[in-house]
């Protein structure tokens, strides 16, 4: 296989998305340091997120993928935080995203409307592709990053990694492209060469942590961010590392090390969905479920039998009468 080749400082642009197989036809896999998050999710390509999407099928796969991206609050919210944490002198630059003024209140406590001029900036500010944000979402990033920057750990590993990685590949085995963006790559560590993966949580305490990774599939992202890393770079990451940071406050902070068994079940999990996304790609047909009629299994629990009912049943009942007083 070829060197993974360096474009980072190339803007990618294309109206339907990059085409990774074009691109990569030659050199088979690649990475940037700098892909603007929009070109990455243009990137039509098998990644972590297909793996949830998958799980119905093709079809449900294609619908996903299709739909437009809405830019909720909370993901808007997400955003800042990320660069808050990850990018902190971009952040505090304010480059990224556009502070909207504070307008004038109802007596229902609603904003009012705002003015032709207000729109206007609006617009422009979309345009540029900047977040839309109010003073209270800095506020609540600065504080989570400061939080997170309190952690002996973090602190100490953060400034030593390389954030929102792009890496890109074709699957050696079915030639299907795929990708993946790692929010942290520690290249030269202390620890060693790794990747640190942000989540953000209501409980970041170690028990409920589990249960949201369990809940959240993150062992099947962890599994396809360091098989990532080893199609790209040719070796397996030194650790694979969670930053927990809870979005309310205390704004708690836990980093948790992926285990090797968990891992390797994502791996499973990651795996079957590429396979599945494979084969409909190379058919170019995004089928739903089965096309064929098939037993339907009921669960066990309703297959129990209930003891029987004796008065159903033709047998004795006992029946307890009121004493009379």
């Amino acid at each position: 296989m070829t060197e993974a080749i360096d474009f980072t400082g190339r803007r990618v642009s294309a109206p339907a998305g990059f085409e990774v197989v074009a691109y990569l036809d030659w050199h088979r896999r690649g990475y940037s340091f700098d892909l603007p998050a929009e070109d990455y999710h243009g990137i039509n390509a098998f990644s972590s997120s297909s793996i949830e999407a998958l799980k119905h099928s093709p079809l449900h796969y294609k619908a996903w993928r299709e739909q437009p991206r809405k830019q909720t609050a909370a993901k808007t919210t997400g955003e800042l935080i990320h660069l808050a944490i990850l990018e902190p002198a971009k952040f505090e630059a304010a480059e990224h995203y556009w502070v909207e003024p504070d307008r004038e209140r109802n007596a229902a406590g609603s904003r009012k409307k705002r003015t032709g001029e207000q729109e206007a900036l609006l617009e422009t500010m979309i345009r540029l592709g900047r977040l839309i944000v109010e003073q209270e979402d800095v506020d609540l990033a600065r504080a989570i990053a400061q939080q997170v920057y309190r952690h002996k750990l973090a602190a100490e590993l953060l400034p030593q990694c390389r954030p929102e990685v792009t890496l890109l590949w074709l699957d050696e085995e079915t030639g299907a492209p795929c990708k993946a963006r790692i929010d942290a790559l520690c290249m030269q560590s202390r620890a060693g060469r790794g990747i640190v993966d942000l989540k953000s949580t209501a409980d970041a305490s170690h028990d409920e942590f589990a249960r949201s990774a369990a809940g959240y599939n993150y062992h099947a992202q962890a599994a396809w961010y360091i098989h990532a890393h080893e199609v790209v770079f040719d070796s397996t990451p030194e650790f694979f590392a969670w930053l927990a940071v809870e979005s309310g406050a205390p704004h708690g902070v836990a980093m948790y090390l992926a285990q090797s068994n968990a891992v390797l079940k994502g791996k499973e999990m990651a795996f079957d969905a590429l396979r599945v996304y494979a084969d409909a790609w190379i058919r170019n047909e995004w089928l739903g479920y089965s096309q064929l009629a098939l037993p339907l299994i009921l669960p066990q629990w309703a297959l129990r039998t209930r003891a029987p009912d004796p008065a159903v049943m033709g047998g004795d009942v006992i029946t307890v009468e009121a004493k009379e007083k």
